[in-house]
């Protein structure tokens, strides 16, 4: 009788990499990958705000360069950690004027060659409203040194001429979060990795026992 033939280095090949085509075909039609937003820390300088305190978050939709309003997807406003306004509060706008310019690290405000640079986050709408008139306002003339005011309730916290903010100049008004969360490309992409070493460590398992077994006519006990 002639043994059954273990399974060879090739079929071996072959196998695996019929088993990892799906894998290789689902990396292949991945999602298009998408920017994510991009959160960034308003930044605090008491001493340009009157001894006041401010905390809060500007989102973006991840574009880099010069954005406007319409990039901003959300903003949040916190004075002296006890009073918090914010893009989804009846009556919030953006006001936003020539240029404020978005790197992966920071947002920031220049003096502009000509005309204004101006982002603001308010609250705005009929008197007596809740929060109505509470603002932040950075603006950058082209010769006259910047204004930087703080609102609460049309009740003015600071409102002061400056040429630096916090000693810097561009301004920064907002700094990107340390942490950020993946987009849902890459964590996509990270689970077909996963799967696919999972599947490479199956047929290895399943290898070693077959090169054991060996090739040609039976024992005498079968």
């Amino acid at each position: 009788m002639i043994g059954k033939p273990s399974i060879q280095e090739g079929d071996h090949e072959t196998s695996q990499f019929c088993c990892c085509d799906p894998l290789l075909a689902a990396c292949s039609s991945s999602p298009r990958t998408t920017r994510a937003d991009t959160i960034y820390a308003i930044q605090n300088y008491p001493s340009d705000q009157n001894g006041h305190t401010v905390s809060g978050t500007i989102a973006t939709d991840g574009h880099i360069g010069q954005i406007t309003s319409a990039d901003i997807t959300s903003w949040s406003v916190t004075f002296d950690s006890t009073f918090t306004f914010r893009s989804t509060d009846p009556g919030a706008d953006i006001g936003s004027l020539g240029v404020v310019q978005a790197t992966a690290t920071n947002l920031s405000l220049s003096s502009p060659s000509v005309g204004f640079n101006q982002l603001e986050f308010g609250i705005f709408g009929t008197a007596g409203a809740p929060d109505v008139g509470s603002s932040i306002n950075w603006g950058r003339a082209t010769v006259e040194p910047g204004v930087y005011s703080g609102f609460l309730e049309s009740t003015e916290l600071w409102n002061l001429y400056r040429t630096t903010l916090g000693g810097t100049d561009p301004w920064v008004l907002a700094v990107a979060q340390a942490s950020a969360i993946p987009e849902p490309a890459s964590l996509w992409m990270a689970g077909i990795a996963i799967s696919a070493g999972l599947a490479y460590g199956w047929f290895r398992h399943r290898r070693e026992p077959q090169r054991q077994r060996p090739v040609g006519p039976p024992d005498a006990t079968e």
